[in-house]
């Protein structure tokens, strides 16, 4: 019983650390695509800016 118990415990734990995991990660990827977006404008290159609309196009 009290493995079991703690073998519940352990794997409550595991997918709330995937769950954090994950969003950290869709985060990042977000991030990296506003401040690409961000340093396109800035320069004014169309094909960065084309590049990066394709990106997200694709992630959504």
């Amino acid at each position: 019983m009290i493995k079991k118990q703690k073998n519940k415990d352990l794997d409550r734990k595991n997918v709330k650390n995937i769950y954090y995991l994950s969003i950290l990660r869709s985060f990042c990827l977000h991030t990296k695509e506003i401040f690409f977006i961000f340093v396109s404008y800035k320069t004014f290159h169309i094909e960065t800016d084309a590049i990066i609309r394709h990106t997200i196009n694709k992630s959504l």
